[in-house]
């Protein structure tokens, strides 16, 4: 026979009445609503059930279990319950508020309402502790936005600077790039709080990159033109430090044939008599190696495999400038500063 559990009211305010002047009742009941799916339930053993004979035992006891234990405890023990369960597999309850568990639960959209409840101050200290003790963040924002910031310290520890690629990924798979950029956007809306802002220029974030891009080539193109009083770098010059200035100066040129290098730029490397026009660039080199291999040497007769210390080809260079001239497509003035070094680098 089935049991029919309507008309016991009574029975539930009783239970209530007993669990709220027995703390180890209370505990018993509030442990089974935590403890998983309803269908897992028992009843504590201070409650005994008598059943007739004529009752499908099983099933009321089930029955009478769910309604009892739903009747007399709290909700919330349902969603602490979920929350201790994906807590002791994943360490943690970063999860998004979509989240749901195997079984159903919601657990997402029940994190969710605990934060509100504590920002409305109707979460009670009990069950504050309780959320604690899984190392609830209350603040879900600002524990993301603390890992990225670890995840920074670590590469400015590692690498001494903050210039990560928009798409750079550390290798446990976190997007710092992405981050990074988050940040500098924040930054340049006015939405970044101060203390963020302080912690990541504690770390030497550059807030405009390109800026800082073009500070420390400039100040490389300096330091070299008071080592060598020119600025005639090598495509592939790389600085002391690592800093390859070859290429920031080849970018320039690039910006300033397209007509998009700021005047105040343009007249920085002037000053440091930058040559925009590559081709010009080039001859200038090969020009200033021809010079100190002549001031050494006294004479241009210089074997066609020959290179300078620092690498350089002058032995080819000078095997094309021959070509240039037999075939029309050495300028004057080109030929006059050869020959006004010396008329030798003529002769094969």
């Amino acid at each position: 026979m089935q049991a029919d559990l309507a008309g016991y009211d009574t029975v539930w305010d009783v239970v209530r009445a007993l669990r709220a002047h027995d703390e180890t009742l209370a505990a018993a009941l509030d442990q089974q609503r935590r403890s998983g799916p309803a269908d897992r339930w028992t009843l504590p053993d201070k409650i005994v059930v008598r059943v007739p004979d004529r009752y499908d035992v099983e099933q009321y006891l089930q029955h009478l279990t769910i309604r009892l234990i739903t009747a007399t405890t709290s909700p919330w023990w349902e969603g602490y319950g979920a929350a201790t369960a994906f807590h002791a597999t994943n360490g943690h309850l970063d999860v998004l508020v979509e989240h749901t568990t195997a079984t159903g639960y919601p657990l997402g959209r029940w994190l969710h309402h605990q934060r509100k409840a504590r920002r409305c101050g109707v979460l009670t200290a009990a069950r504050i502790d309780a959320l604690d003790s899984l190392h609830m963040q209350w603040d879900p924002r600002d524990a993301r936005w603390h890992i990225g910031l670890a995840h920074a310290t670590a590469h400015r520890r590692r690498e001494g600077h903050l210039r990560v690629p928009p798409d750079h990924v550390t290798t446990d798979g976190y997007p710092l790039g992405q981050w990074i950029r988050g940040q500098r956007k924040q930054y340049t809306g006015g939405r970044l709080p101060a203390a963020r802002a302080a912690a990541l220029e504690a770390l030497g974030i550059e807030w405009s990159p390109y800026e800082a891009m073009w500070q420390r080539g400039i100040t490389a193109a300096t330091a070299f033109h008071a080592r060598n009083g020119h600025l005639q770098v090598p495509d592939e010059h790389t600085e002391a430090d690592g800093y390859r200035l070859g290429q920031f100066i080849v970018a320039q040129r690039m910006l300033h044939k397209r007509g998009t290098l700021t005047a105040d730029r343009v007249t920085a490397l002037e000053a440091l008599g930058i040559i925009w026009n590559s081709r010009d660039h080039r001859f200038a080199l090969g020009l200033a190696a021809a010079r100190r291999y002549h001031h050494t040497h006294g004479h241009l007769h210089v074997p066609t495999t020959y290179q300078t210390s620092d690498g350089y080809r002058l032995g080819a260079w000078l095997k094309q400038q021959r070509a240039n001239l037999s075939n029309g497509t050495l300028t004057t003035d080109r030929s006059h500063a050869l020959d006004t070094l010396s008329p030798t680098w003529r002769q094969r």
